[in-house]
């Protein structure tokens, strides 16, 4: 019988695939932070006729009418997931999501790699859906891309080639009150041989987070490229946690290891 729960499972669980390898940056720094507008949004497949359960620790499995495919809906780490698992051939290659209410405005942030930011009815950004990434059996990287459309998410997974089962993993770059933008190995030589400044300021990472994510880079300029080096040595990406409203601003660089560190 097929079971995305368990292929979830197998591939480490509902683990947060844009996990922190280490903690090498110094301790977090804040600039008169107050309040954020981050919050928390679901993130909802839409999967018609599917079989539904929930599990004791309020993971929610659905699969397909036709058992092609399945999801996996849960939170790690203060964030929605949810995996997308593509059992073979027989199963389509666009799947949506329902992105919190109708009232959120879903954009497009081409430049990065194709991540989506999320904004409320008077244009805040709340939260943030990082760049989609899809895995075959064997851990090779498939094509795939987001479209939007009001306050749905459709990602395409081109499965040709791939061993099965696939899994992909549409996920919120925020947590409660807080953001992440993640740098790709490129980036992080750049900012470790020249500094916030060689990726011209205002990065496609950095404007994942909007104003803020780029005031943050702005701010934490000097511990980003000191962080940066320390990845690059060791072949891991930068990565840069905020908070707070511009202009009073927290954050605190870091180095990690995951999918979006490629």
């Amino acid at each position: 019988m097929f079971d995305p729960l368990k292929v979830v499972q197998e591939r480490g669980g509902l683990l947060d695939s844009q996990r922190e390898a280490k903690k090498v940056a110094p301790s977090p720094q804040v600039s008169a932070a107050r309040k954020s507008t981050i919050r928390s949004v679901d993130i909802s497949p839409i999967s018609p006729g599917a079989s539904k359960r929930v599990t004791a620790d309020s993971v929610r499995v659905e699969v397909a009418k036709s058992a092609s495919h399945g999801f996996v809906t849960g939170t790690r780490d203060n964030r929605n997931v949810s995996y997308i698992v593509i059992k073979d051939t027989s199963a389509p290659s666009d799947y949506q999501f329902a992105i919190g209410s109708p009232s959120e405005e879903l954009k497009l942030i081409p430049d990065n790699r194709g991540g989506v930011t999320v904004s409320d009815s008077t244009g805040n950004l709340v939260n943030t859906i990082l760049a989609p990434w899809a895995k075959d059996a064997n851990g090779k990287n498939l094509p795939t891309n987001y479209t939007v459309s009001g306050n749905v998410v459709t990602q395409h997974v081109d499965t040709r080639g791939a061993t099965f089962p696939v899994v992909a993993d549409p996920q919120y770059g925020c947590g409660v009150g807080w953001c992440s933008v993640y740098f790709d190995k490129r980036e992080t030589h750049d900012v470790a041989t020249g500094g916030i400044a060689a990726l011209g300021g205002a990065t496609a990472a950095c404007g994942v987070g909007g104003a803020v994510g780029v005031a943050a880079c702005g701010l934490a300029s000097g511990a980003l490229a000191w962080t940066a080096v320390t990845a690059d040595n060791h072949g891991n990406c930068l990565g840069l946690s905020f908070w707070g409203v511009y202009p009073f601003i927290g954050w605190n660089p870091f180095e990690y290891t995951g999918v979006q560190c490629r």
